[in-house]
């Protein structure tokens, strides 16, 4: 059995962590091309890797839903969730429910602001 002491782990952790937002920086590079034109390939990586960690602080831990909120922010800017004109995401985000529940909610709200076409939410 090999153990690891837990600077190795975290050393270990830091590594598949930017391995995993390497892959969703071209992912997203991939389905986006046109829309990314403008970000350079160090800009992107760094919004995607700030993106992840915040995302994470709000609780969310699946790849996909992590995926959704990148691209959030990407698009609408990092906080998007506080021009809510009602306040309801931030209100989803504080509620003490598992993760897939609440996030079928926040992504029902986004849809439903998206397609308001809101100068307030848009920005």
């Amino acid at each position: 059995m090999l153990f690891l002491s837990k600077n190795q782990r975290d050393v270990v952790r830091n590594r598949l962590e930017e391995a995993r937002c390497e892959a969703l920086t071209r992912r997203i590079r991939t389905a986006f091309e046109q829309e990314l034109v403008r970000w350079d390939e160090t800009e992107l990586r760094a919004q995607v890797r700030r993106s992840v960690d915040r995302t994470k602080q709000l609780g969310f831990r699946e790849e996909q839903f992590i995926t959704y909120f990148v691209i959030w922010d990407i698009f609408l800017g990092e906080g998007f969730e506080a021009r809510d004109p009602d306040g309801e995401l931030i209100a989803i985000l504080h509620q003490d429910r598992a993760e897939p529940m609440k996030f079928h909610d926040f992504r029902t709200r986004m849809d439903t602001l998206l397609s308001l076409k809101s100068e307030r939410f848009h920005g």
